[in-house]
């Protein structure tokens, strides 16, 4: 797993791929409060955009400079634009007195930047020094805010349920230049944000909910609904190169017509549990297609994504024994803990092609992906414990020391597990979107309390939380061959680790062992030992060394092996 000192997390070497990552940048911002960011995007010239809430002032500037911002009540939306090796170029600012949230952030081919959420109270929407109010008619409403490149303000459309919440939650682009919006709304709202009246209905004690076209513009296309009880919501939306919308969610506690003409297209849960749901529309917003996975207890939508010939890739969570074909065939997996990541691919026709389950005894989720040029799978999340991210036969595990770690794990398109990287600290850390340029460069954005290693390789890269949680957006160089690990990660073990008094070296393919040696995170040598009469196991004792991280190098007699193990 990552590494640690007394407090950071241990990376287990015991992968046999041969790829290493390499940090590029990270930057953290963040106050005493909480700050959370919930989006991310890059534009032609690969300049960097942030969006998500925070609390009180936050400097911005990951530089000797000073960028801050004050939030005006509760949580306001923050709006950075970064250039690619993560240099501020500017912050905005949205938010009223009370709550106001962003959802997704995307781009248009011009640089303009396309910002959901929902708010609540008053809210200023020009970032600038003139002011764009509206009021809420509910608890929250949802709004669409367009600003150009530089961030100044064009225009915000605002939706509203006076009697309940309304909120907008994913938004993308598609092929036309048209912007696809989802959320979850109740009762009656008119989602025509212009001077006509195009109105859905829903119910007053359930989740109805929308998917709605505008032209870039803001102008009204369409709107949609997906109507049923029960609670409801879309996860993730995507579109393929013709335009047709892909979306990912979950529902629970009943049916839902899936259809959002006058035509009926029913799916049911087995009970109260949630089920996700993916469901194919055309241009038109006419169902195309809608599919379910259930199964014996929860499972959750995360994120899809679909490729160049409209292969659709999903992830989430579940728990229980699920049935991932949701055609007539079967074929389930089942978790091992209390939720466990699913990957899974359906073709355009949202057939069943393959699907993968990792996970260990405790919490683990997939929350996001991405598809690099190479045409492989990213998918990133968050664990618990100790998992085996290899969904084949073979084996690699890695463990989180913290309360939770992220990891990001790399497949080919046949779901064919090539590598797995985590980091993290000694209390929680999130991924919460991964995105690769055209080159394949890796950008992630998240949150994490206290101290936490973000560097995946060899080296550190510790930065700490200035309160409860800071966002972070961290930059890696697409993965190369590392030339510094050896074949022998499988047949020398280390047990266990981490470790409080005595560890085990296991010669699992009884190999011709030399010397070895200890070190501490300066590169001091500990301790040195000869390995050459060993036989399958020697026991060392570290009774004396203090709590941290140590590497040790196993010498053979053809090449060396290092090793980190954690001293409790």
């Amino acid at each position: 797993m990552k590494k640690s000192t007394t407090f950071f997390a241990i990376l287990l070497l015991t992968i046999s791929t041969g790829f290493a990552q390499t940090i590029d940048f990270v930057n953290s911002f963040g106050s005493l409060g909480f700050e959370r960011p919930t989006g991310l995007a890059l534009d032609s010239d690969k300049n960097i955009y942030n969006t998500g809430l925070f609390l009180q002032t936050v400097d911005f500037d990951p530089g000797s400079g000073v960028f801050e911002l004050t939030s005006n009540g509760s949580e306001d939306i923050y709006i950075t634009k970064s250039t690619p090796d993560g240099t501020i170029i500017w912050a905005k600012q949205i938010g009223g007195t009370q709550s106001d949230e962003s959802s997704q952030l995307t781009l248009d081919d011009q640089g303009n930047i396309y910002l959901t959420g929902t708010f609540s109270g008053t809210a200023d929407f020009d970032p600038s020094s003139a002011v764009t109010e509206l009021t809420s008619a509910g608890f929250f409403d949802g709004f669409i805010l367009k600003l150009d490149t530089d961030g100044n303000f064009i225009y915000v459309k605002q939706f509203s349920s006076p009697i309940s919440s309304l909120r907008t939650s994913t938004i993308t682009i598609d092929a036309s230049g048209d912007l696809i919006v989802s959320g979850r709304f109740r009762d009656t709202v008119d989602f025509d944000p212009g001077a006509g009246v195009f109105e859905l209905t829903a119910s007053t004690a359930s989740d109805g909910i929308f998917i709605l076209k505008l032209t870039s513009d803001g102008n009204f296309v369409w709107a949609k609904g997906i109507l049923g009880n029960g609670q409801g919501r879309i996860a993730a939306i995507d579109t393929d190169q013709t335009g047709n919308i892909i979306a990912s969610g979950e529902y629970n506690n009943g049916s839902r017509d899936f259809d959002p003409s006058s035509n009926v297209f029913v799916l049911a849960t087995r009970g109260i549990e949630w089920a996700m749901f993916v469901l194919k529309l055309d241009t038109n917003g006419d169902l195309v297609w809608a599919k379910q996975i259930t199964g014996t207890a929860e499972n959750y939508g995360g994120d899809v994504v679909v490729d160049s010939v409209g292969d659709i890739y999903l992830n989430g969570f579940y728990q229980g024994t699920l049935d991932f074909d949701p055609g007539s065939g079967i074929f389930e997996l089942t978790s091992n803990g209390s939720f466990d990541i699913y990957t899974m691919k359906l073709n355009a026709n949202g057939d069943y092609i393959w699907a993968t389950s990792v996970g260990g005894p405790s919490f683990d989720l997939g929350i996001n992906l991405d598809i690099t040029p190479d045409n492989e799978l990213l998918n990133i999340g968050i664990f618990r414990g100790t998992v085996d991210f290899d969904s084949s036969n073979d084996v690699n595990e890695f463990t989180a020391l913290g309360n939770q770690d992220v990891f990001v794990s790399r497949t080919d398109a046949n779901g064919n597990y090539i590598d797995t990287f985590i980091y993290g600290g000694p209390d929680f850390d999130h991924g919460f979107i991964i995105l690769t340029d055209d080159v394949g460069d890796y950008y992630i954005t998240g949150f994490f309390g206290g101290t936490s290693d973000f560097d995946p390789g060899m080296g550190e890269v510790f930065l700490t939380s200035n309160g409860n949680a800071d966002g972070y957006v961290l930059k890696l160089n697409k993965p190369t061959l590392d030339i510094t690990k050896s074949n022998y990660d499988n047949e020398i073990q280390l047990y266990p680790n981490p470790v409080r008094s005595v560890l085990t070296i296991i010669n699992t393919s009884n190999l011709e062992l030399d010397t070895a040696q200890i070190t501490d995170i300066t590169g001091k040598v500990i301790m040195f030992f000869n390995l050459e009469t060993m036989g399958l196991t020697k026991e060392i004792s570290l009774e004396n060394f203090a709590s941290g991280l140590y590497f040790v190098k196993i010498n053979t007699l053809s090449g060396a092996l290092t090793k980190r193990i954690l001293k409790n």
